[in-house]
């Protein structure tokens, strides 16, 4: 008797896939104003104007350190501004599949004062520990956030590598 129940409950489900099949889930969901069959990819010009994806806390960085030499002379100055995501869709990136409990996911500025360059990469940071971990750079979300971020903390970096670096000194 069980295995004929179970056959049946198999063969139910089987069926039950097919006509799944042919559902359009999305109009079902939207009552009619949406459809799978009238969506499209999006081409460049209007992915630009999706509003959503990423954005910096604050303008200021939340940890910064500048590092001289023996002489005094200036090094490298970082700057670790933290990220945050503008819809749920992106929050989970930043919430649950890079970091670990008590991690900031953060852009790290890092500009060189011997060769004039500056890079940005996003991190994991402790602020608890102060401990950096580096994240798969070639992720999908990874690469979005430095597309959507990179630059404008540039900007902060240039703006702020001086007047904060001093005050790492005092």
């Amino acid at each position: 008797m069980k295995k004929i129940f179970l056959s049946f409950l198999v063969f139910l489900s089987l069926i039950s896939f097919t006509y799944a099949k042919d559902l359009d889930i999305l109009s079902i969901a939207s009552n009619g104003s949406l459809s799978d069959k009238t969506s499209h990819k999006l081409n460049d010009d209007e992915l630009k104007e999706v509003v959503g994806g990423f954005h910096l806390v604050s303008d200021m960085p939340f940890f910064y350190n500048g590092v001289t030499n023996a002489f005094g002379n200036r090094l490298y100055f970082e700057a670790y501004y933290e990220v945050a995501a503008s819809n749920i869709a992106e929050s989970f990136f930043i919430n649950n599949s890079t970091i670990n409990f008590g991690e900031k996911v953060a852009l790290r500025g890092n500009y060189d004062f011997k060769s004039n360059t500056m890079t940005v990469t996003l991190v994991a940071f402790n602020k608890n520990t102060k401990q950096i971990r580096m994240l798969n750079q070639n992720h999908p979300d990874v690469l979005t956030i430095n597309r959507q971020l990179g630059q404008l903390v540039r900007n902060y970096m240039n703006i702020h590598k001086n007047t904060l670096f001093d005050k790492t000194r005092l």
